[in-house]
């Protein structure tokens, strides 16, 4: 039982210490000069979000996020207001 114990924890911490951040990139040349936002989902009920990052696109349309995301979820890019 205590080495079942130590492998699922091993197996665990070298999952975690693998993990890369996502990368999300893009071109949204027609709303340069706007803000670009990636929110994650909290509730789908009620539809509440979580801003993980935002940037200003600048005027080539190009954008490029790094973020660090631990689970799979419901993501959404939300641009202008």
């Amino acid at each position: 039982m205590m080495r079942f114990i130590l492998c699922t924890l091993f197996s665990l911490v070298v999952l975690t210490a693998f993990s890369a951040p996502t990368i999300i990139q893009g071109n949204a040349f027609s709303y340069r000069g706007q803000n670009i936002e990636i929110h994650q989902y909290l509730d789908l009920f009620t539809f509440r979000t979580l801003e993980l990052a935002d940037q200003h696109i600048p005027e080539n349309g190009n954008f490029k996020f790094n973020i660090d995301i631990k689970k799979s979820g419901l993501y959404l890019a939300k641009i202008g207001k």
